[in-house]
């Protein structure tokens, strides 16, 4: 697709999960009021909310551990930031929900920046605003339909609770932590004519570019393997993985950690509008973009993050494969 319409794709991407969360709005069981003979489960109600629309952002959530991302959005479609969050989680079954756990969420707030082209003009950066998600980390105990109840506090004051309902699945379709990271062999710089048809950023990262991840893993360093598109990232809520977290971070390990860039899509297809995922996407299940993975010296996955996230949260992780 043309780089100049980047941006627009975004902003209906976000209006389109807007329109899937309200419709699931309407249809989560949420806890409120009734008896039960668990005084965690409640009989299902229909939500209330009228000021805060939520949109699950983790496109893969499993049993086990998980990254929880949530944004937040007004009903005039702008993102809600720098929220106070808390949430409160429950397994859905036989028009009941249990509650099984609460936690508050960590704010995550970056710069976007897009890739845009004006009248036939070299492609360039522009700022598009901030970006923001709530992150929690939680355990779900079984797969199936389950919900959230979302209390947010924008300026001191408190919305309206919101639910939501989404699924969590038996089994990650990514590689989770511990897994041997898959041995892909993604087209590098040496392949290829023009760092363009690899690379979609301005400017773009040669160094990111010299090594297959099956080469990488063989090296017997970490590496830092971003799947991350700067110029067809289809939503607002990506983020610029790029910019904000894997740049910092070659900065400041680049002498010891391997540093890998895929770009999901094949760009020659990309750019004609036409989203096709390359084989290293397949290979790593993804489903989404963009993704960041930490795999350790002896080539197993340690991390694994999905859409916006901090440099914080990846940061202590690196720190601790070097250390090991």
């Amino acid at each position: 697709m043309p780089l100049h319409r980047v941006s627009k794709e975004r902003r209906l991407s976000l209006t389109v999960l807007a329109l899937a969360a309200l419709t699931l709005l309407v249809a989560i069981a949420a806890a409120c009021g009734g008896s039960s003979s668990d005084s965690n489960e409640t009989p299902l109600a229909t939500p209330s909310a009228e000021d805060v629309i939520p949109i699950v952002v983790s496109h893969e959530l499993a049993v086990g551990e998980n990254r929880f991302i949530l944004g937040l959005q007004d009903r005039d479609n702008n993102l809600i930031l720098n929220a106070s969050v808390h949430l409160r989680f429950f397994k859905l079954k036989d028009g009941k929900a249990t509650m099984k756990s609460e936690t508050d969420t960590q704010s995550v707030v970056v710069q976007e920046s897009a890739e845009e082209e004006h009248d036939g003009g070299a492609p360039h950066l522009e700022n598009n605003g901030l970006v923001g998600v709530y992150v929690a980390h939680v355990t779900f105990d079984a797969p199936g339909t389950w919900g959230i109840e979302i209390d947010a506090a924008v300026d001191g004051q408190t919305r309206d609770t919101a639910r939501v309902q989404f699924d969590v699945l038996e089994k990650e379709s990514t590689p989770v932590a511990g897994d041997p990271a898959p041995r892909s062999v993604q087209t590098v710089l040496r392949d290829v004519n023009d760092i363009s048809e690899i690379d979609s950023s301005s400017p773009p990262r040669p160094a990111m570019h010299q090594m297959t991840i099956a080469e990488a893993i063989d090296s017997g360093r970490p590496t830092v393997l971003a799947f991350a598109t700067p110029a067809f990232c289809q939503s607002r809520v990506c983020g610029p993985l790029m910019d904000t977290v894997v740049d910092p971070l070659f900065q400041r390990y680049g002498d010891r950690v391997n540093f890998v860039h895929v770009e999901p899509y094949a760009l020659d297809r990309a750019r004609q509008g036409q989203l096709v995922p390359v084989p290293a996407a397949e290979e790593w299940g993804l489903q989404t973009e963009p993704w960041l993975f930490i795999i350790d010296a002896n080539g197993k996955v340690a991390a694994k993050f999905e859409a916006i996230v901090a440099l914080d949260e990846v940061e202590p992780v690196l720190e601790r494969v070097l250390g090991e």
